[in-house]
């Protein structure tokens, strides 16, 4: 199964990915910006392809809250985002990632789908943009 969202409108669009990936919208300056990443944190194994355990899922989730809010490599995720002393609390990226959307003070707005090895229990449609400065 495809993993895809939709892009928020205007411009609107969509993008589709593999299962296994993570799918990005993003608008900045009225452009839509589309992206599939690959969630693959252990060895070269796609998350499809072996059970993952709650380290491997939070290693998942803060590559994808890395690639998410544009920074590049997601390994500084670990030193400059992460939960003890980070920018975002615990509970703010997980809040970030239920919600399949979020908008910047800049106007940029994206919207993303977890693939499902690594997304929340329950996870229904989007609860409205979170909104955060960075």
């Amino acid at each position: 199964m495809a993993n895809s969202c939709n892009c928020p409108s205007p411009p609107g669009g969509s993008v589709n990915c593999g299962s296994n990936q993570l799918a990005i919208c993003r608008v900045k300056d009225g452009e839509v910006h589309t992206y599939c990443v690959d969630i693959t944190p252990f060895g070269g194994f796609g998350i499809g392809q072996l059970q993952l355990d709650a380290g491997q899922i939070q290693v998942g989730r803060d590559t994808a809250f890395a690639a998410i809010l544009g920074i590049e490599p997601p390994g500084l995720l670990s030193s400059s985002y992460g939960v003890g002393g980070g920018i975002f609390s615990a509970y703010q990226k997980e809040q970030i990632l239920r919600g399949g959307e979020v908008a910047f003070q800049n106007g940029t707005r994206v919207t993303f789908r977890l693939p499902d090895a690594i997304a929340f229990e329950g996870r229904g449609g989007s609860s409205g943009f979170s909104s955060f400065s960075y």
